[in-house]
């Protein structure tokens, strides 16, 4: 059993004796705000959601605070007791305070679970490094409950996107996530849009007949040329999707990310003949993005000028496996005007970059490595859009750190919260990480 299991049952165990749970209870919600430094963050008061609560928000527009704890005041939850962190626990806890991950949001994960299982009432935590509240509910409701949830929209999602686009004179919208949509809309006499929709969004102004910005999923959207009346768009996939079209406008959602060259678009007019974009729309087009390599040394004195101002500057420990032979080079550094924040080694097959910077998600990242490794294309696009993210864990700096890898084309990537490995070949399990020394 992994240390997050043992530390979820000996809590679950612990909550199950001091819980009591207040009549006609919908659910419980942990509001998680630390991050697992001490032992006492690993117990925090339950409070119970009164099942009148979901009727009235749904009466009142109001389901963005179903499941916030004290609001609205008339429907406050009621706290609950919580176990005290005696040795037992603190014992099935320490790993995960020693672990360099932030062991919370999976924690969470899995008590809720066990917590759902023995109270039978429905019980969420709010972690944004756990599973979004939304999939804890759908892993939570039966079949029946959850088509009823889904159809009546009481599962939990931001608003926000609703509440803007009630706001705009909007000439076309798509959801893209239950929290977001891409829209156009008419402002002051222009056609303005966005990806995803936020408080206080501005939008770009919509002026060239293809826009296709980074996105998740992609979203491709412009002006209609003249004489085109329907819009089609190619997916990765090789399958064709019909735009929305309207007012001299289309829109278009395709179901993966924005990955890879600028997908096909196609415009037609009444008669069905091929409508070409404007000139200027047929450069090309590219989602991928990546930091170019550090090569502005023009003889062995500039050299040696840059190896001594990186150093100087440096704030982040350069990282290479000490059982390699080959001796790497910096091929990448990340810049402030005061640090070097991020550096990248590599010896041609196995690159390291290292970042004093927490990095992102870290399926994202790799897939982001893999493609600068690979280029830009629809082939490695597929490919990274198939690749299953799997989690791996390797030694950095004598401690064992969780990474997500992924695997493409005979490349694969790791990468943790600070760091990002890509190679050639076989992934290695047993790769470990130490201190490199750039003097």
């Amino acid at each position: 059993m992994d240390h997050i299991a043992r530390a979820a049952d000996a809590l679950a165990a612990a909550y199950l004796e001091v819980i009591e749970l207040p009549a006609d209870t919908l659910g419980l919600i942990f509001a998680v705000f630390d991050q697992g430094d001490y032992p006492y963050d690993f117990v925090q008061p339950p409070v119970a959601i009164p099942r009148a609560k979901l009727a009235w928000c749904a009466e009142h527009g109001r389901l963005g605070d179903l499941w916030m704890p004290y609001d609205p005041p008339d429907f406050a939850g009621a706290e609950l007791a919580y176990p005290q962190v005696g040795p037992e626990l603190e014992a099935a806890c320490r790993p995960l305070i020693e672990s360099e991950d932030e062991p919370l949001g999976p924690l969470y994960d899995a008590l809720v679970a066990r917590l759902h299982a023995a109270l039978g009432v429905l019980v969420l935590h709010d972690h944004d490094r756990g599973r979004e509240m939304r999939d804890q509910l759908a892993d939570q409701l039966s079949p029946q409950e959850l088509a009823r949830w889904r159809e009546n929209d009481w599962l939990e999602r931001s608003r926000v996107a609703d509440a803007v686009l009630d706001g705009l004179d909007v000439v076309l919208q798509a959801r893209t996530t239950p929290d977001q949509a891409a829209a156009i809309w008419r402002s002051e006499g222009t056609l303005r849009f966005s990806s995803g929709l936020y408080w206080g969004v501005r939008g770009q102004e919509l002026t060239r007949a293809i826009e296709a910005p980074e996105s998740d999923p992609a979203v491709l959207l412009g002006l209609l040329p003249e004489g085109a009346v329907s819009v089609t768009v190619q997916d990765l996939f090789d399958v064709w999707h019909d735009a929305q079209v309207a007012d001299g406008a289309w829109l278009c959602v395709l179901p993966h990310a924005s990955q890879g060259p600028r997908p096909p678009v196609v415009f037609r007019d009444a008669a069905g003949a091929e409508v070409q974009p404007p000139p200027e729309e047929q450069r090309g087009w590219s989602f991928s993005f990546g930091v170019s390599a550090a090569e502005l040394r023009d003889d062995r004195g500039a050299e040696e000028q840059d190896r001594r101002e990186l150093l100087a500057r440096m704030t982040v420990e350069p990282l290479w496996p000490p059982d390699t032979q080959t001796v790497p080079e910096v091929v990448s550094c990340g810049y402030t005007p005061t640090e070097v924040h991020d550096v990248t080694l590599s010896d041609g097959v196995l690159s390291v970059r290292a970042s004093s910077w927490r990095l992102g998600d870290g399926a994202a990242e790799a897939r982001e490595a893999l493609e600068h490794e690979l280029g830009s294309s629809r082939d490695v696009a597929r490919a990274l859009l198939d690749a299953q993210p799997f989690e791996l864990r390797l030694k950095v700096s004598g401690r064992m750190t969780r990474f997500t890898a992924l695997v493409a084309l005979g490349r694969w990537a790791a990468a943790g919260q600070f760091v990002v490995i890509t190679g050639f070949g076989a992934l290695r399990e047993d790769l470990e990480l130490r201190r490199f020394r750039l003097d």
